[in-house]
């Protein structure tokens, strides 16, 4: 196995690792994350994969990446 490859496996293992003792993927019920008065928006990933990248050289963009920003300048607008 080439050695970038060889990087990416050890990578997904170490997170693998993470997820199954203790920082976890643990489920969020809809109701739970309800808070009063914010709009409850929904992303498809796991809690790790919607904020970050699994890998150091990926460069996709999480999708709860773009919504937190949006929220941040919609409040940095809101400021006298």
């Amino acid at each position: 196995m080439p050695e970038d490859q060889q990087k990416l496996v050890d990578d997904i293992g170490e997170y693998m690792i993470l997820m199954t003792h203790g920082l976890g993927d643990g489920l969020v019920t809809v109701e739970s994350a309800r808070l009063e008065g914010i709009p409850l928006r929904t992303v498809e990933g796991t809690h790790l994969s919607m904020i970050r990248n699994i890998t150091t050289s990926s460069r996709r963009i999480p999708p709860a990446v773009p919504i937190i920003i949006g929220y941040l300048k919609k409040g940095d607008k809101q400021e006298p």
